[in-house]
């Protein structure tokens, strides 16, 4: 039987570019949980009257990556920064470094940012990203 490659996540960062070059990259602070940008095409459909055999035609579109989040413990800080983000309309380059060092890289704009309060946990904070263009998988 072989071992599992499957990898914890532990370790792994969320990080935002000062756009500089070269790039300077800043982790966000207390990372809880990441959702990765969901990869997808759009299919176009090209169906016509004369269609063979009545059966659909398809195209293949654009592709897309989707809207992602990062989920973290409320620091002051930090949440005043993507606060203060939400009013700029300049896109930055982020990343997602998994344990190991291997790294997904893309443009992205933060389009939310929302807390939890509960009487019985940790307060958190979450913000909501768009990547805009093609995202870069390094891997290491």
């Amino acid at each position: 039987m072989t071992a599992t490659l499957a990898k914890l996540g532990y370790g792994s960062l969320f990080q935002t570019s000062n756009n500089d070059s070269p790039l300077t990259w800043t982790a966000m602070s207390e990372v809880r949980s990441i959702s990765l940008p969901g990869l997808s095409r759009d299919v176009i459909d090209a169906s016509h009257e004369s269609a063979p055999n009545g059966w659909r035609e398809v195209l293949t579109g654009l592709l897309t990556a989707g809207d992602f989040s990062v989920e973290c413990n409320f620091i002051k800080t930090t949440y005043n920064t993507l606060f203060a983000e939400l009013s700029s309309t300049t896109i930055k380059a982020r990343r997602i470094v998994f344990p190991g060092g291997t790294f997904l890289e893309f443009n992205a704009y933060l389009i939310s940012l929302e807390g939890m309060l509960d009487s019985g946990a940790v307060v958190l904070s979450t913000a909501k990203f768009r990547p805009s263009g093609q995202p870069t998988l390094t891997v290491v």
